[in-house]
């Protein structure tokens, strides 16, 4: 299952801890997804290649939202 990225997630997480979700920055999440939204708008050349990236129109961050362990604790599989 997803989780926030290493570099996104809040200090003071607990050692040990394999939570994927220990207080995410929004602010680093919003700058993650607009370079992405840059990267792919179809405008981006890359340093060294001769024309742009293809446009990405469609996007799935991380699962699918109706995967039954992401509902959790809203929706149980099974129940």
């Amino acid at each position: 299952m997803g989780g926030a990225p290493a570099w996104a997630l809040g200090p003071g997480r607990p050692k040990g801890s394999t939570s994927a979700y220990w207080k995410p920055s929004p602010v680093q999440y919003q700058a993650f997804v607009r370079a992405l939204g840059v990267r792919y708008s179809g405008r981006y050349t890359p340093p060294g290649a001769s024309s742009p990236l293809p446009r990405v129109s469609f996007w799935s961050i991380w699962n699918e939202p109706d995967y039954g362990p992401s509902l959790a604790p809203q929706g149980v599989p099974g129940t």
